[in-house]
């Protein structure tokens, strides 16, 4: 996880045991929607709102 300070609109997810496509679909799905979402370590992604 990451060391830094999560600002009021970020997000920080684990997603446990789902599968690649499933994990591809959501963000897909929040990048079409114009939300950032960037990988910060294994199953663990940072979303900005």
């Amino acid at each position: 996880m990451l060391n830094e300070q999560v600002l009021k609109n970020e997000l920080i997810i684990k997603i446990d045991s789902s599968s690649t496509t499933n994990i591809d679909k959501f963000i897909n799905l929040l990048n079409s929607n114009k939300i950032d979402v960037n990988a910060i370590g294994k199953d663990e992604y940072l979303i900005k709102l």
